[in-house]
Parts: C-alpha cells; structure tokens; sequence
C-alpha cells in the first residue's frame, strides 16, 4: 500500500506499508499545518476492511488530511471505499508509477 500526500499538487510524502496499521503510525509523522491537504491510497491486491479504512480515514481527518481518492487492484476494497463515500477505482495500471526511491522516503515499513 502506498499513501501520497498532496497540498495543493505538490507532493508532501509518500508513504509505503504492508498494512494499514503501518500507514497510521506515518500518519503522525505529518505536519499539518495547512488545511488544504490531500491524500490517495493505492492498494495493490490487498484486501482492506471496511473498519480499517474508517480508521485510516477519521485518523486523516483528525490530521486535516482528506482522503479523496483510492486506486485499488482488489475490487472488494474499491467496493469498500465506495460504501464509505471515498472515491475509488479498480485499476491495475497506477502501480508501476512508483519506483524505489518513493518507496524508501518514509522507512516505515512493516
């Protein structure tokens, strides 16, 4: 899974976890002093639960992070973010963008 934070289209922080628990430790590692603060999840065949996505999602938003979008190769978890009024896609195509320096930013890996 990966998390790209944007304010505003420029890349804040990318971050890279095998679980969602993972992500919401990085989480803290934001400042978040602006209030314009995107983010988009890309899950590649990961299964995520409608609770843990709930949780990433109010943790967002304690952050003044909004989540708007997520790109998802598993089509429960598309169904799942939808279910919650996410923004989502099944797609297998926006994870070759990434390449291992993006993914070695954060070190928080699980």
């Amino acid at each position: 899974m990966r998390l790209k934070i944007k304010d505003n289209n420029k890349l804040i922080n990318c971050f890279y976890s095998e679980s969602i628990t993972g992500l919401n430790k990085a989480i803290y590692q934001i400042d978040t002093d602006n209030k314009n603060i995107n983010a988009t999840l890309y899950i590649d065949e990961k299964k995520i639960s409608c609770d843990e996505l709930l949780g990433l999602k109010e943790l967002l938003l304690k952050s003044n992070i909004k989540l708007t979008h997520i790109y998802s190769s598993c089509r429960e978890s598309v169904i799942t973010a939808k279910s919650l009024q996410i923004n989502s896609n099944f797609s297998n195509k926006y994870f070759d963008k990434f390449n291992p320096k993006i993914e070695d930013q954060s070190h928080n890996k699980d």
